[in-house]
């Protein structure tokens, strides 16, 4: 993109004026228009330091490549995306707006359920700090960041009123993110900081009671992903982080972290490690001696849901495309229509209050079934629900150790 090559190639410290009103504008106008607007600017601004020669050499020099890249722009459309030039992965495709990370080097194999929750914490800090420095950088580039049981950073894009979402948008963002990334680890005041602002939001999510059943479905498969998973897997362990393991953070124990793991190019897989390919693992389902289906009795408050569904690789991408089977297509629609007729597998009074999440936890891609309003579904009405699915299914699983479908049964007491 404009802004980036032209801090390279000049060396400049910061950003020449104009440049990211001239990469924007670019977006949705002319280029040779905007172009000409931008430059008038630049110049403006610099009149008063063209008597120095350096300075009207650097001008000129600017002037000039604008101008290559404005012809360049002409010849590949409004602006060029550099793919891959900053080290991270694009899936556009399919989240529509996701950057992902492997900056920093995996465990080595073998390490202690300490080591990794450490680890998945000290990511989750790097991250967190990343996008606030990019927001602070270009208010455009909002996004949200995670880390996942795989040690990969995700980058999710959270929206802009003032420049559509493009993928020539996307590559901007994704190579101020990598700019960022590369530079270093935080200071010490920023450090506290996110640390800070990490434990405060995850202890106000434990504690808040929404009546909206959508937002506290994320509470609610957490505990169930919590009983899924053995102790000492990352999966077990990243749904388990709460605020206490960032307010226990030390800046001194981050610094040592970061130096022995950030010794490779950003986006670069370690050679070493054995779990690079784990992502696009694809799971094999078939007719196996697992049972197909499994009830989970949890003792803790189901946030609104008395019971919910899981299917294991229940889909493989967003859309309805990415939902194979015909059955769990018309339970689940990509997008919520009103007083639709009841899909059979539902009864009548469910119609309009079934909806579907798709998540994922490191390679697996779990598809949650939930009630978005009431009445809300209880034990029996779920159990039909995944006996359809099942016969829907073929009886096929998906692993030699778990089921097809989990049925949650959320038995706490709900808080008043």
């Amino acid at each position: 993109m404009v802004e980036s090559d032209v801090v390279v190639r000049l060396g400049l410290g910061e950003r020449a004026p104009g440049l990211i009103e001239w990469e924007r504008r670019c977006l949705s106008e002319n280029c040779s228009t905007a172009l000409s607007n931008i430059l008038r600017k630049i110049l403006n601004r610099c009149h008063g330091g063209l008597k120095n020669g350096v300075l009207t050499t650097a001008v000129l020099f600017l002037v000039a490549f604008l101008v290559t890249s404005a012809v360049r722009a002409g010849e590949g459309g409004a602006c060029s995306v550099l793919k891959d030039s900053s080290g991270f992965v694009d899936h556009a495709k399919e989240a529509g707006s996701r950057l992902t990370s492997r900056f920093f080097k995996n465990l080595r194999e073998g390490a202690t359920g300490d080591e990794i929750r450490g680890h998945l914490a000290n990511e989750n800090i790097f991250a967190h700090f990343v996008v606030g420095k990019l927001a602070s950088v270009e208010s455009s580039c909002r996004f949200e960041s995670s880390v996942d049981s795989t040690y990969v950073m995700n980058f999710n894009f959270v929206g802009t009123n003032s420049v559509p979402l493009n993928e020539c948008f996307l590559s901007h963002c994704a190579q101020l993110l990598a700019g960022i990334v590369r530079s270093g680890p935080p200071p010490e005041p920023e450090f506290q900081s996110v640390v800070s602002s990490i434990a405060a939001a995850m202890e106000h999510a434990n504690a808040e009671q929404s009546s909206f059943l959508s937002l506290g479905l994320r509470r609610a498969t957490l505990e169930v992903y919590r009983q899924l998973y053995a102790d000492g897997t990352p999966e077990k362990i990243i749904v388990s982080l709460d605020g206490r393991d960032f307010r226990n953070s030390s800046y001194g124990n981050f610094l040592s972290w970061y130096r022995r793991f950030s010794d490779q190019p950003a986006g670069t897989p370690s050679a070493s490690d054995a779990n690079v390919g784990v992502v696009s693992r694809q799971h094999i389902c078939k007719v196996r001696a697992a049972p197909m289906i499994r009830e989970l009795n949890i003792d803790r408050r189901g946030w609104g849901q008395r019971a919910i569904l899981l299917v294991d690789q229940g889909y493989s991408s967003d859309g309805a495309e990415g939902i194979p089977n015909a059955m769990l297509r018309d339970l689940c629609p990509p997008h919520a229509v009103a007083d639709r007729k009841a899909p059979n597998v539902l009864p009548d009074r469910l119609a309009n209050s079934i909806s579907c999440a798709r998540e994922d936890l490191g390679s697996d891609r779990w598809l949650v079934i939930y009630s978005n309003r009431q009445p809300v579904a209880n034990l029996q009405e779920m159990k039909a629900i995944a006996a359809s699915i099942a016969t829907a299914l073929g009886g096929e699983t998906c692993s030699d150790e778990r089921a097809r479908i989990y049925i949650a049964n959320f038995t706490g007491q709900e808080a008043k």
